[in-house]
């Protein structure tokens, strides 16, 4: 079975049958849960070598949508647009600390030329300036939170698609599919087995 398609000329193997295998993560065939063609079986399939499908098996680990071992089973852990909206959510946390940082600087230059502008022979300070700098220091205070946050969101983020990953696997052991029918409850088939409502 060929997956070569007129985009993915000049891309390299291993990047190709990812994309392929991207593309059945996207589209319900593998769905989560789902265990990942053996490399055999891809090499037989899209007749590539062992090097081209486990290459192509790591990208998609790399990536967040699968785990497990190689020589063992993969399983597809998330959508590409589940791990894309992980990733959006890390972006937008970066981009709002980078724009109070941008905001710290305009205020320091502010609060320096008001201090400049505000003394008087007297030494006393302009209307205002205590104003600014009690601001200026919230700010400084709010980004350095934020910056201090953000690799704690990132592991956070990290052990929760772990965690997931472990679910889908032990949903996957036990027979049933993920997710369950209803966030936060047991399946029906554990419900009737447990005797829980």
């Amino acid at each position: 079975m060929a997956y070569v398609t007129e985009r993915a000329v000049g891309q390299p193997a291993y990047q190709r049958l990812a994309a392929d295998l991207r593309s059945q993560i996207s589209s319900g065939q593998l769905p989560i849960g789902a265990p990942l063609p053996s490399v055999r079986r891809l090499v037989e399939d899209h007749g590539v070598s062992t090097t081209v499908a486990r290459a192509a098996v790591n990208e998609l680990r790399h990536e967040g949508l699968v785990i497990g071992q190689q020589g063992k089973a993969v399983y597809v852990a998330a959508t590409p647009k589940e791990v894309a909206g992980r990733q959006a959510s890390l972006d937008t946390l970066a981009r709002q600390v980078d724009e109070l940082r941008a905001d710290v600087v305009k205020l320091t230059t502010q609060s320096a030329a008001l201090a400049r502008a505000g003394h008087g022979q007297d030494g006393q300070q302009g209307p205002g300036s205590g104003d600014l700098a009690r601001q200026l220091k919230e700010l400084r205070a709010a980004v350095a939170h934020l910056a201090e946050q953000l690799p704690a969101i990132d592991e956070l983020r990290q052990q929760l698609g772990q965690l997931q990953a472990e679910l889908v696997l032990l949903y996957t052991k036990v027979g049933f599919s993920y997710p369950p029918e209803m966030a936060g409850q047991a399946p029906a088939s554990t419900r009737k087995r447990t005797g829980t409502k």
